[in-house]
């Protein structure tokens, strides 16, 4: 609870309240909500998948401020630091725990000075992927065993980054191509020479 609301007061006095390209974000997400279609009634440069969080947000309360939008951001930190802590690139869960926290304290402390917090493309897709490598990547070019489960959600999760901005195409694609080649090599969690 004190690191949540340590973020958002953070975010109010460095931002005195809003930032640009976010509250742009947020204008034309509850556009969305009331009807408005996107690409059609109302432009932004931005994918889809930017503004799906902010529409839920936006039907369940209407005239949400923009600090609540934020909450979408750090939900999407603590998801981050859930892949972390359950990766299995380390059998040592206090080394994940130690790696989790250290993370945690960036996320908190130092991402709010560079809007690391604010509901913006580039924090949605950023903090996916961080949570796709250490989630799914780097366990699988280090050749750890991955569950059906996990490997499925990483690559629909790893796929559906291209819908928040289409500049992430290509390390999408370099990320599919390498764990497919990656997964073929692999058998019961030993490599094939």
């Amino acid at each position: 609870y004190f690191f949540y609301k340590y973020q958002i007061q953070w975010l109010d006095l460095t931002l005195n309240g809003d930032f640009g390209d976010e509250t742009e974000t947020i204008l034309v997400t509850k556009l969305i909500a009331q009807g408005y279609k996107l690409y059609v009634d109302v432009y932004n440069n931005h994918g889809s998948l930017v503004f799906l969080p902010g529409i839920l947000l936006s039907k369940y309360k209407t005239d949400a401020p923009i600090w609540m939008y934020r909450y979408i951001i750090i939900f999407l930190q603590d998801f981050a630091l859930l892949s972390i802590l359950t990766s299995p690139i380390s059998n040592n869960f206090y080394r994940r725990y130690i790696a989790t926290l250290f993370v945690g304290f960036i996320f908190v402390f130092y991402l709010p000075n560079f809007y690391g917090h604010s509901y913006i493309y580039q924090n949605i897709g950023g903090y996916l992927l961080f949570s796709i490598i250490t989630g799914y990547v780097l366990p699988v070019l280090y050749g750890k065993k991955i569950s059906k489960f996990r490997t499925i959600f990483f690559n629909v999760l790893l796929i559906s980054i291209i819908f928040d901005a289409i500049i992430y195409l290509p390390i999408v694609a370099i990320f599919l191509i390498i764990t497919v080649r990656k997964n073929k090599k692999y058998k019961d969690g030993k490599r094939k020479y």
